[in-house]
């Protein structure tokens, strides 16, 4: 049926084939990594851009005494804050905290049962309440000074 050439014609025309997908398969890869080395260059330039500006930026914030200034006597003005709450002011003062105490009062005896429960205030003398916020800011400073001094130059 088929002759030799035929057959040789067939089958040099699927190595052809083959061989063809195979140099797009190379030639595509090489377009992917020329892409991925552009890629590479673009972001080392914008990385080094961007430390550029952040070392333009921690001159000038270095440079500028006055608003470091500021934020350490804002800083040293909250902690003060809390200091003289927590530890001054029940000295100062007599301060009392109420504290509502469940008690129970009544009796109790075989089947008869006369006993209630009934809410107390009781005062805690040179006791101070802190306010929600007291705690979450000192934390925040607290971990604004670490953070700021392990990136220091």
């Amino acid at each position: 049926m088929f002759g030799v050439e035929a057959i040789l014609a067939i089958a040099s025309n699927g190595v052809g084939i083959v061989s063809g997908l195979m140099a797009n398969a190379q030639k595509a890869k090489a377009d992917e990594q020329k892409l991925l080395m552009e890629r590479l260059t673009f972001d080392k330039e914008m990385m080094q851009l961007r430390s550029e500006l952040s070392n333009k930026e921690f001159q000038v914030r270095v440079g500028d005494k006055f608003s470091s200034m500021t934020r350490r006597v804002l800083v040293l003005g909250f902690m003060a804050m809390i200091f003289v709450i927590s530890a001054i002011a029940p000295w100062l003062s007599d301060i009392g905290v109420a504290v509502p105490v469940e008690v129970q009062k009544g009796w109790s005896f075989l089947f008869w049962d006369n006993v209630r429960t009934e809410v107390e205030y009781q005062v805690i003398k040179d006791a101070v309440v802190f306010p929600e916020w007291a705690k979450e800011v000192a934390i925040m400073i607290f971990s604004f000074y670490v953070g700021a001094s392990a990136v220091k130059r």
